[in-house]
């Protein structure tokens, strides 16, 4: 019968992954039925009507306009080619397409790379079907898949197959799919845990999830700062004479590239509801996963007061929000910080 099998997942074996991905831990194993020890019975009538099909679809072959048959097929190749395509961000017209197809016949310029690519997988895919139904061989081996893979992404460099399982539920593989690339824990001046913060690459930019709780009801300014420490009751790195919670993680991230709003760190606001819970999600394209990543780290902020983005009405300031406005959008106190990493 089929059941799961409790097993582990032992990361320190597989090399040629990073190390957040080799994290050993405890998984449960599905272990299905062995089809191959059990008998196939097909009812006498079942076995009539597949051959009945079988025949019907082999006259296929020599019926009156079977030519078009193929254009249909090749039309249907495309269409699922270029729908799945968009799948992974690559989005190029049919027309093309079916240019980038004709450049493999003929070459000539004008043909953009993304389309090249999907023709490439289209014709792949065509001669790897017509290989598999002449084939006289009884299975697929790994090796045709292998090089299938190689064939369908000629520019990549992951090729090949695992033989390994990444482990899932209680001390899964954060390598797994859907883990983020990098994560903080924001804690309060005491130490206390009060949420996280995840982010990841996407294609457009990076994206930032946040979860609070515990925080005081309202609007609270967000930021990534320059500096990867997050230290209570410590000195500011520009000025050594100014101290409180959290000072040590510098000021935000781009701060002496442009004022407040457009600095490479400034979020979106965080709004904790009445319960204290919070959660925001977006996508910025002010920083990379390696931007925050570099020498001296990166933490994220979360401040008292509201944020105003340095958006002071010149009827309230003539001459100009002040330098504190222009560096914090006066948000306030340092509540909560997490090192990015």
């Amino acid at each position: 019968m089929a059941e799961w099998v409790l097993d582990r997942w032992d990361g320190g074996s597989v090399s040629g992954l990073p190390a957040r991905h080799r994290r050993s831990g405890e998984y449960h194993r599905y272990l299905p039925d062995l089809l191959s020890a059990r008998p196939l019975h097909v009812p006498a009538w079942l076995e009539s009507k597949a051959a009945a099909v079988e025949r019907r679809v082999r006259d296929l072959g020599s019926a009156p306009g079977v030519e078009g048959l193929e254009g249909v097929a090749h039309f249907l190749l495309r269409s699922e080619a270029i729908a799945s395509s968009r799948i992974e961000g690559i989005a190029p017209s049919p027309q093309q397409v079916a240019l980038a197809e004709l450049a493999q016949e003929e070459p000539f310029g004008g043909v953009a790379d993304q389309a090249r690519l999907v023709a490439n997988n289209i014709t792949v895919l065509r001669s790897a079907a017509s290989s598999l139904a002449e084939a006289e061989a009884e299975a697929v081996t790994v090796a045709d898949v292998e090089a299938l893979q190689r064939a369908l992404l000629p520019e990549e460099r992951h090729h090949g197959s695992e033989t390994s399982a990444a482990a899932s539920g209680s001390g899964a593989d954060p390598g797994s799919p859907g883990a983020a690339a990098l994560t903080a824990t924001l804690v309060d001046p005491e130490g206390a845990e009060v949420g996280t913060v995840e982010m990841d690459s996407l294609p457009e930019g990076t994206s930032v999830t946040v979860t609070a709780s515990g925080l005081e009801p309202g609007f609270h300014g967000l930021h990534v700062h320059g500096t990867g420490l997050c230290e209570p009751d410590s000195q500011s790195p520009t000025d050594p004479a100014m101290t409180g919670d959290f000072l040590s993680a510098g000021g935000h991230l781009g701060v002496d590239e442009s004022d407040h709003g457009s600095h490479a760190g400034d979020l979106p606001s965080l709004y904790v509801t009445s319960g204290g819970e919070a959660t925001l999600m977006f996508v910025t394209d002010g920083f990379t996963v390696d931007d925050v990543t570099d020498a001296d780290g990166s933490a994220v902020m979360v401040h008292s007061g509201v944020d105003n983005f340095a958006n002071v009405p010149e009827r309230y300031a003539p001459e100009g929000p002040d330098q504190d406005t222009l560096d914090t959008g006066d948000s306030g106190t340092r509540v909560a910080c997490g090192v990015v990493g």
